[in-house]
């Protein structure tokens, strides 16, 4: 098949077109490699130099993986007693009469404790010990998403990242809803692949569409010039890839390595806050694990201009005049990159910009970006000290989620809870459903208080129908039953969660924080699940309540949000 010119010049074959193409790149191709050894010494370097200064141009950037929604809000009807020793056991005696029909005394506790534990000793020992506390704080104004990494199919681990929506709100809304796909399957980062691993460079990710993926906006959208602003200072930094000014679509990269020469030129949008471990090992498979789009495995080696353009014409996707001008643009490329190896390499190291040159771009960036100078203190590091991993390890068989608490209606943070789906499901799926609000409004604890604070006792929640302790409701419609082994486990230490009642089989929507081990709630309340992040958060809620029952809260604690941890 032949490609045609123009009415008056000759007629250009493919294999002609291709032979043009592959001798102007031979010339662009040798002239940068003799240019390269005669100043530098070092072919690989200015290549790695090339690569370093167009890597991130012509892919859209943008991923993260998948986070999690927003917690529960909480539990059952009813108040739910409480037993202190010394001068307050007779009051807490009283209580729990009113509670529960046929309370028994402290020495039918002790011998049911006994019976249970002969019973479950396996569930009793499931309770662990308090995990400490997350490394990183919170900041309000920004928001964090999760994102889970498979290698060759392998579950290898989750980054944390914060998004710093209180600079670039627009990328940072696009990245979040890409990373839980509220959007619907076609826009999502769910089962995309990183396509571009470089190692001690980038992981560029994030082209979830043959296409090379889209914003949630439906086209490209504009850089924001705070973004622009912020710094490539260290690993771990997260940037949106271009193909050039205002051509930010979904690919995204996590840097390796501080990049000075991409400031100003990508947005920078967010940082890795845990998992730097599983960033180390997406880095790793970059030799020799680079996935396409279409998923299918292949080496990886690193791209060059020159087999990019035989590929292409190989297909026949150029026509002859496309492939002239692109051959012509190939030589001013590389006529650039001689000009800049030859300043770049005359005694300075490889990939390096002009200490003056940078000098002058940070002037006036730090300039336009004064406002922002507190917000990238941490981004001005030359590189982020490693952190630890969570402390707490997932169980796939059980389930998690989040509860932001406000005191005063002021945000104070988040607490994360491990449910046992595993021991209690019914219970369970109750409190996650009310905590997501996925029933709507009517069933949701959401925008719900906690009516009931007795320190170094507990915080009682869910009555998100009246907020006094006398309403709220299970998703079932009515009263469920307890499960035996909710009350075989033991109220044994403090923040562990057990559903509020007014006797057996009477579990609605409230709930409760234990702050202390309270044995002579064993066997009366199904225990559901534990707190395993946001312990100083629980902290908080306990130091708004009052010392005993009849004294009104001066405080309102509740929840603002809510949600579940999807894996």
């Amino acid at each position: 098949m032949t490609h045609r010119g123009s009415a008056h010049g000759p007629r250009l074959t493919t294999r002609s077109v291709i032979l043009s193409g592959m001798t102007l790149l031979f010339l662009a191709y040798f002239v940068v490699v003799n240019v390269y050894f005669n100043f530098s010494g070092s072919s690989h370097a200015a290549i790695r130099a090339v690569e370093e200064r167009d890597g991130l141009s012509g892919q859209h950037a943008y991923a993260d993986k998948h986070l999690a929604k927003e917690q529960r809000q909480i539990d059952t009807q009813d108040e739910y007693a409480e037993m202190e020793e010394g001068e307050e056991y007779a009051e807490a005696e009283q209580e729990q009469e009113q509670m529960e029909e046929g309370r028994e005394d402290d020495t039918e506790v002790e011998q049911e404790q006994e019976q249970i534990e002969e019973q479950d000793e396996e569930a009793t020992a499931s309770t662990a010990t308090s995990a400490p506390l997350r490394t990183w704080e919170r900041n309000p104004e920004r928001k964090y998403v999760w994102l889970d990494v498979a290698i060759d199919d392998v579950y290898v681990g989750r980054i944390t990242a914060e998004l710093y929506a209180d600079l670039v709100p627009k990328t940072a809304e696009n990245f979040r809803a890409l990373t839980t796909g509220e959007k619907g399957p076609d826009y999502s980062f769910k089962n995309s692949v990183c396509h571009r691993i470089l190692k001690d460079f980038i992981v560029q990710c994030g082209a979830f569409t043959t296409a090379g993926g889209r914003s949630i906006y439906g086209g490209d959208f504009d850089d924001e010039s705070n973004g622009l602003r912020l710094k490539h200072s260290k690993r771990y930094i997260l940037q949106m890839a271009n193909a050039g000014p205002n051509t930010n679509g979904s690919q995204f990269c996590f840097m390796l390595n501080a990049s000075p020469h991409l400031n100003g030129k990508h947005v920078v949008f967010g940082e890795v806050v845990e998992g730097f471990e599983v960033v180390d090992k997406m880095e790793e498979a970059g030799e020799e694990a680079g996935v396409e789009a279409d998923g299918i495995p292949l080496v990886h080696k690193k791209a060059n201009v020159f087999d990019l353009l035989l590929a292409i014409m190989a297909r026949g996707a150029l026509d002859a005049r496309k492939a002239i001008l692109l051959g012509m643009a190939l030589l001013f490329v590389a006529y650039f990159v001689v000009v800049n190896v030859f300043f770049d390499f005359s005694g300075k190291d490889a990939g390096a910009v002009p200490s003056n040159q940078l000098a002058e771009e940070q002037d006036e960036l730090d300039a336009q970006g004064a406002a922002f100078a507190e917000g990238e203190e941490e981004a001005e590091q030359e590189e982020a000290p490693p952190e630890p991993t969570r402390s707490w390890e997932r169980n796939p068989n059980r389930k998690y989620v989040w509860l932001d608490v406000a005191i005063d209606d002021v945000y104070v943070g988040r607490v994360t809870a491990e449910l046992y789906a595993d021991v209690v499901p019914k219970t369970v799926e109750n409190f996650r459903a009310l905590t997501t609000g996925e029933k709507g409004p009517d069933y949701s604890f959401k925008n719900s208080v906690c009516h009931r604070i007795l320190k170094d006792f507990i915080v009682q929640c869910g009555d998100y129908t009246t907020g006094k302790g006398t309403g709220g409701r299970s998703i079932y419609g009515g009263k469920f039953d307890d499960e035996p082994n909710g009350l075989r486990l033991k109220h044994s230490k403090r923040y562990i969660l057990q559903m509020a009642n007014s006797g057996p089989n009477t579990n609605g929507s409230q709930f409760c924080f234990m702050l202390k081990a309270s044995p002579h709630l064993n066997g009366k309340h199904v225990v559901f699940g534990e707190v395993v992040e946001g312990f100083e958060v629980v902290d908080k809620m306990e130091e708004a309540g009052v010392a005993r029952d009849g004294i009104p809260l001066a405080h309102k604690v509740g929840f603002s949000d809510g949600g579940e941890i999807l894996f």
